[in-house]
């Protein structure tokens, strides 16, 4: 809550507001918000194009 003023935290507790940080993994441009599928991407990704790195 970086981005929350003292008031705001203050008038949030009193209002019994909460907030959350969202995770989101990111592949190249694709982001996701289930590591999972950010992983199943890749894998296929890898599968579809062939690697420098693993060609040699």
């Amino acid at each position: 809550m970086n981005d929350v003023s003292e008031e705001q935290r203050k008038m949030m507790e009193e209002h019994g507001i909460r907030s959350e940080t969202k995770v989101i993994y990111w592949y190249k441009e694709h982001s996701y918000e289930k590591l999972q599928h950010a992983l199943d991407y890749a894998a296929l990704e890898s599968r579809r194009t062939p690697s420098k790195i693993r060609s040699g």
